[in-house]
């Protein structure tokens, strides 16, 4: 996009403030609310208000009712659009890094195909919404969520909740659930531009306006972002050219409450970016004309309203889910024989109808019904040493009801049980049945709060799955069962937060490709267990420090061996602090231990297992007021320049450095 454009489209947004902002690489503040007593709204979407206790956080996406986060039996991870701010994280596999039990796995640099694990869970295991809409692409491999681009501009706050989440989501919940949350506009209108340039010729702008009037509320976002890039097949391996890659995020979210009980939303989200690839990783990788480029639209309009004194609340809604992908490989004087073009395109339709009812001042009932289709079409041929191939993939599509039932009881005022059960109705394979049931108790005297959860899941086998060239119609779900148990402890009146949790997962039926019958079949089965201890700290004089421990053991039943990809031991710590008025300054540190992956001899194909060596990684980022309305910022990620690897054969980038400049209006 040309400067002037980009230019154009900036001055165009801030004038609406009145005020002076190839298959295998495609698979990686508001008004306060009520206090929350027996009344909690039912809604995918939430105020990112945490309610008029600022000590207090509030999640929605453990139990889809507003609540407390001490409240929840859950392993809940909540990260808010000011530590995502101050970190300056701008891509969700950023934010995930750091969260305990997520395992980030990315093809080389900015904009590769990126993946997210859950305790030990498959990357397809994890269900990630923004505003309550399920943003896994229909039209890939396994139905997973193409989180290597999806940036964290406009966004007030991330919720991570950890273990099987199917009795309240469905499908794709068996690892956890990932919930991101976009700002809502309130107050006098406000707003934002910001550039930044760094390593590798990064540049990022962005812009946003927000505000709200007595009957209405807006906020609307731009960024836009490109790089020069590095080779995605790593350099070791004699790979030297560079994988640029740029896109473009438009976030809107626009609300009208003409009275106090009755609220309408329209919120959407727009992603469009593109980019170089590589064919592989490891020697040969380089391919200096293969290119993709993928769109994305996320769209939900939905009402809410509050009846009987505010004891029977109500969400209605509607939510779409647009993916589009195509890959282009033209011939080079590397690769004369070989060409290939592939098309992809993926959609969801959802409409959802949510209830809940105090039935006492102790007892909250919750019931919804859900109606989805999805459908996905793709074009793929190539030309190659092994010869011509092509696989059309006629609009295949395949349809799911719901309904689920959740009942949280509160006893003695510190217990806090939650009981679920869900059924999905599933047009190819026909129904299926999970539940939950979470529970905490905290001891006010102590500051110590037990927790425990179990619940059991599924996973429908993807579009690909059951209708491609390699798929079957026979396949059955993907089904598992988890539990976890932990204690959390305040000290010194909760200036220090020490947690614990064990938790253990079993999958069956998991779908794999087998390569004796060239069919995707349920020929598996996997185990993890592990621990998590978390710590944070906010003493006295602005510093905050949050750090983190997971031990995860993974086993494939077929094999006996670790899983690929899922490392034993990770550790992270960050601490931040304003040093003065005006100054302020974030640290942080990581460390992701040995695992294992793969190697495909492009020669024989043949596979081969293979060790990747844990790194330990660094990073800062400072910021300084020039005055009330401008700040500077100074950001370095890998420190020490630190060379590793996350996928076998690709590279990531070594130390970068970038600066900023961003003026609020």
């Amino acid at each position: 996009m040309k400067a002037s454009a980009v230019l154009s489209i900036i001055v165009s947004i801030t004038i609406l403030c009145p005020s002076p902002y190839c298959r295998a690489a495609a698979e990686g503040a508001a008004a306060p609310d009520a206090e929350p007593g027996v009344s909690r709204e039912p809604a995918p979407v939430i105020e990112p208000a945490d309610g008029d206790d600022p000590t207090q956080v509030f999640v929605v996406s453990a139990t889809r009712m507003r609540s407390p986060v001490t409240e929840v039996g859950s392993s809940v991870t909540v990260i808010t659009g000011d530590q995502l701010r101050s970190a300056g994280m701008n891509t969700l596999s950023d934010v995930f890094r750091s969260v305990p039990s997520l395992d980030v796995t990315r093809n080389g640099g900015p904009g590769g195909a990126a993946s997210v694990m859950i305790r030990g869970a498959k990357s397809e295991h994890t269900l990630v919404m923004i505003d309550g809409v399920a943003v896994n692409d229909p039209s890939s491999v396994g139905r997973l969520a193409l989180i290597g681009s999806l940036s964290t501009d406009s966004v007030e706050r991330v919720e991570i909740v950890r273990g099987p989440q199917g009795p309240l989501y469905g499908s794709e919940a068996m690892g956890g659930v990932i919930n991101v949350i976009t700002k809502k506009g309130a107050g006098m209108p406000r707003g934002f531009v910001e550039i930044e340039y760094g390593t590798h010729d990064t540049l990022a702008r962005r812009v946003e306006t927000s505000g709200a009037t007595p009957v209405s509320n807006y906020m609307i976002g731009l960024a836009l972002r490109e790089t020069g890039g590095v080779s995605a097949a790593a350099t070791r391996y004699g790979n030297r050219e560079k994988d640029a890659w740029e896109s473009a995020a438009l976030a809107t979210r626009l609300g009208w409450t003409p009275t106090d009980s009755f609220e309408a939303e329209i919120i959407a989200r727009y992603l469009n970016d593109n980019g170089g690839l590589d064919n592989e990783g490891g020697p040969g990788g380089d391919d200096p004309n293969y290119t993709q480029d993928t769109s994305q639209v996320f769209l939900r309009t939905q009402a809410r309203l509050k009846l009987s004194e505010d004891r029977w609340n109500q969400t209605i809604g509607c939510s779409l889910t647009d993916i589009k992908r195509s890959y282009r490989n033209d011939p080079d004087p590397a690769h004369p024989d070989d060409a290939s073009r592939g098309a992809y395109k993926g959609q969801t339709l959802k409409a959802d109808w949510q209830h809940s009812v105090a039935l006492a001042e102790t007892n909250v009932f919750l019931a919804g019904i859900e109606a989805q289709k999805e459908t996905m079409r793709s074009d793929y041929s190539s030309v190659s040493a092994f010869g011509p191939y092509s696989e059309t993939f006629d609009e295949k599509d395949a349809s799911t009801s719901s309904v689920f039932v959740q009942d949280t009881i509160t006893l003695f005022g510190s217990w806090f049980t939650s009981l679920g059960v869900r059924l999905d109705d599933h047009d190819r394979f026909g129904s299926k049945t999970t539940w939950r049931m979470a529970s905490t108790v905290s001891f006010g005297t102590t500051g110590t709060r037990l927790k425990a959860s179990y619940a059991t899941g599924f996973k429908a086998p993807s579009l690909y799955q059951l209708y491609s060239n390699y798929g079957s119609k026979d396949l059955d779900p993907e089904t598992s069962r988890g539990w976890d148990a932990g204690v959390e402890q305040d000290l010194w009146k909760g200036v220090v937060r020490l947690g614990a949790s064990y938790f253990s997962n079993t999958f069956d039926d998991l779908i794999d490709f087998d390569s004796v019958n060239w069919k995707y079949l349920n020929i598996s089965g996997a185990k993890t267990r592990g621990v998590e201890a978390t710590l944070s700290a906010r003493p006295s004089g602005g510093l905050d420090i949050d750090a983190s421990y997971t031990f995860t053991d993974t086993e494939d039943d077929a094999t006996g061996k670790e899983l690929l990809r899922r490392p034993r031991s990770k550790a992270s710590i960050a601490a931040s602090s304003r040093l003065g008025e005006s100054l302020g300054i974030r640290v942080q540190a990581s460390y992701t231990g040995p695992r294992y992956d793969v190697y495909y001899d492009p020669a024989t194909w043949a596979q081969q297992r293979v060790r990747l060596g844990g790194y330990a990684t660094a990073g800062m980022r400072a910021w300084y007021d020039l005055d009330a309305r401008m700040r500077v910022t100074l950001e370095v990620d890998n420190l020490f320049d630190r060379k590793y690897e996350e996928v076998y054969g690709y590279q990531t980038p070594g130390r970068c450095i970038g600066v900023g400049l961003r003026a609020s209006m």
